[in-house]
């Protein structure tokens, strides 16, 4: 889902609910009710801004080229020849790389990510793993990544997605 829309209806929750929270402590016999309203408000509008910046962040997707994207589904992958592709699911839970002319077609669990971004489909099944996690290699040693397994940063630089190191 669009992180724009979630952090929307929470401000819209967060509209609804703080007249109610004023109107109680107006009831309430509490020195200084101008001072705790305005506490109130600025605590609810810092919560609501570290919120939505992590939140919409943590949501970002890139390409290798360091565009901007709020769904991994939405990712433009590219291969050497200038093919654009999409991951698309397919029946079943398998998923397929599609290119956006439509002329490609790859079974995702065949398709790996090279040093410097560019996918490669392996046809004839010759990549596989290493003993370094999430990195698979082919006969000459060209070292290459599951697309599941990595993310791209802002700069397309490679991101091992359950791993610390790149």
């Amino acid at each position: 889902m669009n992180p724009y829309i979630i952090v929307a209806v929470m401000l819209v929750i967060d509209l609804v609910s703080i007249p109610f929270f004023i109107r109680s402590m107006l009831k309430k016999n509490i020195r200084n009710k101008g001072a705790a309203i305005t506490l109130l408000l600025v605590a609810f509008i810092a919560v609501e801004a570290a919120f939505s910046v992590f939140y919409i962040n943590a949501n970002r997707f890139y390409d290798r080229e360091g565009n901007i994207y709020t769904s991994a589904e939405d990712v433009i992958y590219h291969d050497r020849e200038g093919n654009e592709y999409t991951l698309y699911p397919t029946k079943a839970d398998h998923w397929h790389f599609i290119s956006t002319d439509s002329r490609y077609t790859y079974i995702a669990e065949r398709v790996y990510v090279d040093k410097d971004g560019y996918i490669v489909y392996d046809r004839e099944n010759k990549i596989k793993e290493t003993d370094l996690k999430y990195v698979y290699a082919d006969d000459e040693g060209n070292e290459y990544y599951r697309a599941d397994e990595i993310r791209f940063d802002s700069k397309g630089s490679i991101r091992l997605k359950n791993s610390e190191k790149s």
